[in-house]
């Protein structure tokens, strides 16, 4: 966690972007992965479900961010 607090915020989200990509590649989408970890029956992993579940405004904030400094 104290890397994560040494980066940019333009860092941290290119940092979650990544991992949502892969998470995205692996499962087909990311509701294909909310799918997949609810799926397993455990509660951590219904609990990380849940959080990118509900985190999906924010990726999407970031994606725009991305976009509108790519422009």
């Amino acid at each position: 966690m104290n890397d994560l607090r040494n980066l940019t915020d333009q860092e941290l989200d290119s940092l979650i972007l990544g991992e949502l990509g892969a998470m995205t590649a692996e499962h087909g989408s990311i509701m294909g992965a909310v799918s997949f970890y609810r799926s397993l029956g455990l509660p951590d992993f219904d609990a990380h479900a849940d959080l990118i579940e509900n985190s999906i405004p924010v990726f999407q904030e970031m994606i725009e961010r991305r976009h509108s400094a790519e422009a």
